[in-house]
């Protein structure tokens, strides 16, 4: 449609300079120079307008396709940016409470561990008190049996002393024969 107008516009003007410039060739060479460039300019830019028109309206609509394009593919980087953002944030909240979460549950735990690590401690130090109690008691044992042997074996030494001293071979024989007559008794 605009195409039609440009070329109806272009010959309209085309037609009145041939005729003005037929009409006054005779006269005013300044206002035929002057109405001659007048035409000549119309007709270049008429030309022109003409045999741009498709190339450059062409042109002007790629580039407004292109802005749009980079309008609604910035605007769908920019919610897509947001949306991640979003998720982002909510990770990282997520994330917290996590680790909030995981520490109260190692707290917990550490505390459970120490209770039952003090108890085992203490489980330990009466199993060892009872077995030193055990092994004093042993070892009293065992030195007060060696100390009986000891104080037996010195009685017997100081009385075998003291029963040769009072004893000569003749109450030794007495003392045999008494042995022997209960020995005989007893059988």
């Amino acid at each position: 449609m605009i195409k039609k107008v440009v070329v109806l516009v272009f010959m309209f003007l085309a037609s009145i300079g041939l005729s003005f410039a037929s009409e006054h060739s005779g006269g005013g060479h300044e206002l035929r120079q002057v109405i001659g460039k007048i035409i000549n300019s119309t007709i270049l830019w008429g030309s022109l307008a003409y045999l741009l028109y498709k190339p450059i309206a062409s042109f002007f609509r790629k580039k407004s396709e292109m802005e749009k394009e980079v309008f609604f593919s910035s605007k769908n980087e920019r919610e897509a940016s947001e949306n991640r953002l979003k998720e982002v944030t909510l990770r990282v909240e997520n994330l917290e409470k996590e680790l909030k979460a995981i520490r109260e549950r190692f707290k917990k735990e550490a505390e459970k561990d120490k209770e039952m690590i003090e108890k085992k401690i203490e489980e330990d130090v009466a199993k060892i008190q009872k077995f030193t109690n055990l092994e004093i008691e042993r070892i009293y044992n065992e030195t007060l049996r060696e100390l009986k042997l000891f104080a037996l074996n010195i009685s017997i030494k100081d009385a075998e002393e003291k029963i040769r001293k009072r004893i000569d071979k003749g109450t030794q024989q007495v003392l045999i024969r008494r042995f022997l007559n209960e020995i005989e008794r007893v059988n």
